[in-house]
């Protein structure tokens, strides 16, 4: 037996003698006291007081306001959400030479132009484009007891662009391909599939996990949520069980192939849990050539030296998030902190894996790489005031880069050295209806890792070193699912990555259905070298200012908004013309959004 597996063994084991050798039903938590404060994001549920949950996520709740569901066999909670949005210069004036940019510009913007023969499709470039898409997720909670539960996530339509797959026919008669976008002649939708007309199917199962109290602790097993602390790190993109709030505008969400145990510690106000998870387990028997004949059964791991295992461990002293809210708004003085530890490996990988072929063993590749991720996540409440704030590492190393194992000439050994942090002050006044923020936030940046180029994007940015004598990988990006703004973090750079800002805001409650938000976020690179500037025009990136306003029904479950978001960049996203010798514009111009949504929360 691998030492990998024991501890998961230890604790099926452990919650199975104790749910067997439990006599009476627990008890359900009982209701923490204290009023919900209107929450216009979404749901926020009560955190369980019962000592043996922890650091677990609870069901979904009803939204605010809601009568608390008494126990049932089946819940369904969940949400429909309806978004427009308006981009204009997204792409900052800049055409993609062969360098590329950081936000695709409208393709009609990008077509060749020949004064002899003009294209006539080029005058239809305006820089903006308008989009629309839709999801609608469901979050349905089985109890098979007051004990034992069973939880899901299911994605329908999960971020369709309206209009993006048609059904219809061509200009000339024939039937319309739905690998081919259609024209003015399309006669309906056809509904999403993967590798087909969509990245993705109609219907995506992204959780199903238990949850099983015992008089011990808590065991919770399955693909479940990953959040903990602001966020910036770990991010579930739903619930958050830490503030007891809820994300109904984000678009990713971690989820863990997890076995966790969590419990009080005896004598003290600490939680604690410890967990095993299956972060890759690399090529299966099903995702092979040996399963080319069937259709069902058990597959299995192929090899566990490949494999990415990944422990977990947590301590919290942490407050129902009602207490907290109410203690907040009374201006008492608390104070709540946890701590996250993961610890990752990987011994080899085998690279370039064509789902359904005989894998080529003699790609496998000694990595020997660890990884050590603390997480520190700590707010404390004065006199109105409330002070939060969360610092992440992430250090360790990966003995060889090397992307070809029939090279005898390893890379350098590579260290890992990432940081970042976020720290939030709030000041609550006028019954808790006016709130004045400031937020600094810090990610660490990288020579190599985003270089020299029009592309920063972080989702298509170079996460290894680009240079033989580079031996440290310090680029850190923030969850994709934190976005302290409307425009830069969110779309151009794709997260808060090699950046620091600075962040003053404001939001008000003008009725108990509306409420307006104001923000503006003035941004930095740490490494200007990496930025398109290339540290020849500065290193301040830009200055954003993002206004919302928003309706909440919070009886009938619905909610509306509109928001507005304008961009100035300076030098940091300049284009110097030493390195973008063919591009016809050389510093960026402003950008700007204005997006609109619905939502129907159950």
């Amino acid at each position: 037996m691998t030492r990998a597996l024991r501890l998961p063994l230890v604790l099926c084991a452990l919650a199975a003698s104790t749910a067997w050798a439990q006599t009476r039903p627990m008890a359900p938590p009982p209701a923490g006291p204290g009023q919900e404060e209107p929450k216009p994001e979404g749901a926020a549920e009560k955190a369980p007081k019962d000592t043996t949950q922890l650091p677990t996520l609870p069901p979904l709740p009803p939204y605010p306001g809601q009568e608390k569901k008494k126990f049932e066999l089946i819940e369904l909670n969940g949400y429909l959400r309806f978004r427009t949005s308006w981009f204009d210069n997204y792409h900052l004036g800049y055409h993609d030479t062969g360098l590329g940019v950081p936000f695709r510009e409208p393709i009609t913007c990008g077509l060749p132009t020949n004064v002899a023969n003009p294209n006539p499709a080029a005058s239809a470039c305006s820089g903006s484009v308008g989009s629309a898409n839709m999801r609608v997720r469901l979050e349905p909670t089985i109890n098979v007891s007051e004990n034992v539960s069973i939880h899901m996530l299911v994605d329908v339509l999960d971020n369709l662009v309206l209009g993006s797959t048609p059904n219809g026919v061509f200009f000339d008669g024939t039937t319309h391909d739905p690998t081919v976008p259609a024209n003015i002649f399309s006669n309906g939708q056809a509904p999403p599939e993967k590798g087909k007309n969509s990245p993705w199917d109609a219907i995506r199962v992204k959780e199903a996990y238990g949850r099983v109290k015992t008089p011990l602790g808590e065991l919770t097993f399955g693909r479940q949520p990953s959040q903990w602390g602001l966020g910036i790190f770990a991010n579930a993109g739903g619930y958050d069980w830490m503030h007891g709030t809820y994300c109904t505008d984000c678009d990713y969400g971690d989820h863990v192939d997890r076995l966790m145990f969590g419990t009080t510690i005896p004598g003290t106000p600490f939680r604690a849990a410890i967990a095993f998870d299956w972060a890759s387990s690399a090529p299966t028997v099903a995702q092979i050539d040996a399963w080319k004949n069937r259709s069902a059964g058990q597959p299995y791991d192929l090899e566990d030296n490949d494999d990415v295992a990944q422990w977990t461990f947590m301590v919290t002293r942490l407050d129902d998030p009602d207490v907290w809210r109410q203690n907040v708004k009374d201006g008492k003085t608390a104070g709540n902190f946890g701590l996250f530890l993961q610890y990752r490996s990987q011994q080899l990988e085998l690279p370039n894996v064509t789902l359904g072929s005989a894998p080529t063993l003699t790609n496998y590749i000694a990595r020997h790489a660890t990884l050590y991720i603390p997480d520190f996540w700590g707010r404390l409440t004065f006199s109105n005031f409330t002070l939060e704030t969360e610092l992440v590492g992430l250090f360790g190393t990966i003995d060889n880069l090397n992307p070809n194992p029939n090279d005898p000439t390893q890379a350098p050994t590579q260290s890992i050295r990432m940081l970042g942090g976020v720290a939030r002050l709030d000041y609550s006044l006028l019954d808790d209806d006016l709130h004045l923020g400031l937020e600094i936030g810090f990610a660490s940046g990288d020579q190599w890792e985003q270089g020299v180029g029009g592309v920063i994007n972080v989702h298509e940015a170079n996460y290894f070193p680009q240079a033989s004598y580079d031996d440290t990988i310090t680029n850190f990006h923030f969850n994709f699912d934190y976005r302290p703004d409307l425009i830069f973090f969110r779309e151009i750079l794709g997260a808060v990555s090699n950046a620091t800002y600075v962040k003053p805001s404001l939001s008000y409650n003008i009725t108990e259905r509306f409420g307006f938000k104001a923000a503006g976020i003035a941004s930095f690179s740490n490494v200007p070298v990496s930025t398109p500037g290339n540290d020849f025009s500065g290193r301040m990136y830009g200055v954003e200012l993002d206004a919302d306003v928003g309706y909440s029904n919070k009886d009938e479950g619905f909610f509306g908004g509109l928001s507005y978001g304008v961009f100035f960049p300076f030098g940091a996203l300049n284009h110097p013309s030493q390195f973008f010798p063919n591009e016809t514009n050389n510093t960026p111009s402003t950008a700007q959004t204005i997006q609109a949504r619905l939502l129907i929360k159950f």
